[in-house]
């Protein structure tokens, strides 16, 4: 049976408004040179609910598929097509032109591209014994061509809180220099992870199993460069659809885009770094030891604070 409540109807959500400037067009480009520049005229206002998590079918009612082998119930097209349609409806019925809509959060979502894993959480086809779904289905390519067909603009939002491929083979074996025959031992992956005020990577720091945290330095060029990648990739992917006018990057704590705290970058190629731009030095700072990171903590904290938090 379906392990999801279809009582009731779709809840309120928080509301989106925000106001969208056109570009200025190429043509007669030369012959504008010297005439007075005019401001750009403002699309319609766009104006809509917010969907933090991808619970697509669950609040807007896409009835799940029925496995009798297994005896279990699973996400298939006709949920979310069923669910996607419900949706458009509803946000015509509220005179509503757009939708925040998370489409990659605790590494589950609606799309899976190339460069970023994605787990079943949200999208649980690949559960059916028959194999019909092997591979994670598209559903946000589905949801653009509903929105394009309806005039409505659909803005996702990517939630950067999960472990990369492309950054955790460089944090694995293989990238470090333990078996250089030379017998060099620096890690090629160091200033990847975040370290904390005690020496401890986010994830030694975090009990149990998790799904979602600030596994990644957002200053390291790195993390950076691989972070644009997904982007880039996601852009890509959906650009030609007009209903696509924008993409959001949700900002937290348990995500890899912000310092979680002041309690966490004193890795030594952060601290470095830091010293080499701001020409501040840290007394003690770059020595060994694990009393290094709290030395860099207590002086980061109080003597260079403001400094400390304005390089940040």
């Amino acid at each position: 049976m379906s392990g999801r409540k279809q009582t009731g109807p779709a809840p309120e959500l928080p509301l989106l408004s925000a106001a969208v400037r056109r570009g200025p067009s190429s043509k007669n480009h030369h012959a504008e040179k010297t005439a007075t520049p005019k401001p750009a005229p403002l699309l319609p206002r766009l104006i809509g609910p917010y969907m933090q998590k991808p619970l697509l079918p669950e609040n807007f009612g896409g009835p799940e598929a029925f496995d009798d082998t297994d005896a279990r119930s699973f996400d298939d097209w006709q949920t979310f097509y069923s669910a996607g349609t419900h949706l458009v409806q509803y946000l015509h019925a509220q005179g509503y032109n757009s939708l925040l809509l998370s489409v990659w959060a605790d590494g589950g979502g609606l799309w899976a591209g190339p460069s970023i894993p994605c787990n079943p959480r949200y999208e649980t086809g690949i559960y059916s014994s028959k194999g019909q779904d092997p591979v994670p289905k598209d559903v946000l390519e589905m949801l653009f061509r509903l929105f394009d067909r309806a005039g409505l603009v659909l803005l996702p939002q990517l939630q950067f809180s999960t472990p990369l491929p492309a950054l955790e083979r460089q944090l694995g074996p293989a990238a470090s220099g333990a078996d250089d025959p030379a017998g060099a031992t620096q890690d090629a992956g160091a200033g990847i992870e975040l370290i904390g005020r005690d020496g401890r990577s986010w994830r030694e720091a975090s009990s149990g199993p998790v799904t979602a945290g600030a596994y990644y330095n957002p200053l390291d060029p790195r993390v950076q460069q691989v972070v644009l990648q997904v982007v880039r990739q996601f852009v890509h992917r959906y650009q030609h659809h007009p209903s696509f006018q924008g993409l959001c990057l949700q900002l937290g704590p348990d995500t890899y885009l912000q310092w979680p705290s002041l309690d966490w970058g004193y890795d030594d190629a952060t601290i470095r770094r830091f010293e080499r731009q701001t020409g501040v030095r840290i007394p003690g700072g770059s020595g060994g030891g694990e009393q290094r990171y709290r030395r860099r903590f207590e002086f980061l904290t109080t003597e260079a604070r403001q400094e400390w938090i304005r390089w940040r």
